[in-house]
Parts: structure tokens; C-alpha cells; sequence
């Protein structure tokens, strides 16, 4: 297995976590947008964040065992980063966002429309980042690979 193979097996071994939670946060937005007085599972949704969390948090462990390869372009950096800014937004923006939920207030559409937004936003642009780390460090690295395979012939 490759640096590239290595990195991303660990990186996105939580992903099905966080995309389950992910869409029942997003369900649970969406049933409050058009419903203000609908009720939601804060339970479920509770524990969809925690166990998000938790396999996040392993994840960041994992990789910070990893010796980043490529200091300048900083693939695994920036999949940490990613990983973080998801982390930090299920220890506060998300973790609020259900509280909201569950006080069945008239504008908790609002309030947690503008929480959970900007946090959004920043952890699509981490991911952004980290696929152009990507494709830098494939394009880089291809290249080296194919020189080397010249020279050695």
C-alpha cells in the first residue's frame, strides 16, 4: 500500500459516520424548516453525532502517526484539517443545534440555519482543499515515478 493509499484508508474510514449523521442533521433541518412545531429524535440524532465524533477523533489519531511524506503540499495536513473542522463543529455548532432542536422554540430554523451554515461552508472548503493536495501530490509524485521509471532504463 502507498502513502497515498495509506493516508486516504484512514482518512476517510469515518466517512460513513459522518455521512449518516450528515443526512439526519440535514433531514432533521429540513422537517424543522417546513414544520416549526415538528418534533425531532434528539436521541437519535444525538447519537448519530457522537459516534461521528468518536470515529472522527480516531481517525485524527491514526493519522497523526503518519509521517506527512510531502511537507510543501501537505496532503495529509489538509485531510487532518478537514477532519478537524468537522470535529470541532460536532463539539459545538452541531452539539448546540440539537439542543435548539429540542427546545421546540418558533426560530429554531434560524438559529440553527446560522449556526450550522458557516461551520458548513468551512468543512466543504477544507475538503476542497485537500482534493487539490490531491491531485498536486498524484500529479507530482506520477511525475517522479515516470522519470524514475525512464532513468532506469
Amino acid at each position: 500500500m502507498d502513502y497515498l493509499d495509506l493516508i486516504e484508508d484512514i482518512g476517510y474510514s469515518c466517512k460513513p459516520d459522518r455521512d449518516e449523521f450528515i443526512k439526519k442533521m440535514g433531514a432533521s433541518i429540513s422537517k424543522v424548516k417546513d414544520d416549526k412545531n415538528t418534533i425531532i429524535d434528539i436521541r437519535e440524532l444525538d447519537r448519530l453525532r457522537v459516534r461521528a465524533l468518536t470515529t472522527t477523533s480516531l481517525t485524527i489519531k491514526k493519522l497523526e502517526a503518519i509521517k506527512e511524506i510531502d511537507g510543501d503540499i501537505g496532503y495529509k495536513q489538509s485531510i487532518m484539517d478537514n477532519l478537524r473542522d468537522f470535529e470541532s463543529a460536532c463539539e459545538n455548532e452541531f452539539k448546540l443545534s440539537i439542543n435548539i432542536f429540542d427546545q421546540r422554540i418558533p426560530d429554531r430554523f434560524e438559529r440553527v440555519r446560522d449556526l450550522v451554515i458557516p461551520k458548513a461552508l468551512k468543512i466543504k472548503e477544507s475538503t476542497s482543499k485537500a482534493n487539490i493536495k490531491k491531485k498536486i501530490f498524484i500529479s507530482t509524485y506520477s511525475y517522479q515515478l515516470e522519470q524514475d521509471s525512464v532513468s532506469n532504463h
